[in-house]
């Protein structure tokens, strides 16, 4: 076997292996896909952050939007949380090419992190993990006022507050949602 054959082998089998955690996160979460970048700006007008305030990206992937977030509000706290190590490492080659020193990024399962301190909560995830799981952690965990945006997906039967972006040509609408005090898991 030629060594070009054997080095692209190599190659393929180091890809695979950083790939299946990205798999793997798919069937929990949700697969990683990209936020078009038109919709950046728009997430961050409806975030509305205040300094000092804090706000998570649930499946962060490669952190595209807690990056935009960070730069844009340099005065709040970002924090991107995946469970998928080739994207968690991917996220901090980013921070590290363009730092920003208001983003935190950490490598673990969003399920389990304790969001009590979150002001605003950007998740890009499926529909059935997000209305069997993250709707009673959500309701549970998240304070009073504290706003949800989701891209693409939506929660059913959700008691409070709810806004529609709708879809444009290029990307799919972003749906807020706020945390009140009645609201039962």
């Amino acid at each position: 076997m030629p060594i070009e054959t054997k080095i692209l082998a190599i190659l393929f089998i180091i890809a695979v292996i950083l790939l299946i955690p990205v798999f793997i996160a798919g069937f929990s979460l949700a697969p990683w896909v990209p936020i078009p970048k038109d919709r950046l700006e728009k997430i961050n007008r409806l975030a509305n952050l205040k300094p000092g305030q804090i706000f998570y990206e649930l499946g962060c992937g490669d952190a595209r939007v807690a990056h935009y977030i960070a730069k844009a509000n340099p005065k709040a706290k970002v924090i991107g949380i995946e469970m998928a190590y080739t994207m968690y490492l991917w996220s901090r080659l980013r921070n590290f090419i363009s730092p920003q020193k208001n983003l935190t990024l950490k490598h673990a399962n969003a399920l389990k992190v304790d969001l009590s301190d979150a002001n605003i909560v950007y998740i890009y995830m499926i529909e059935p993990t997000m209305n069997k799981i993250l709707k009673p952690k959500f309701l549970r965990e998240l304070k009073k006022n504290t706003k949800i945006i989701s891209y693409a997906c939506r929660f059913l039967e959700w008691d409070g507050p709810y806004t529609c972006e709708e879809r444009t040509k290029k990307s799919k609408s972003l749906h807020v949602y706020t945390i009140t005090s009645q609201q039962k898991i």
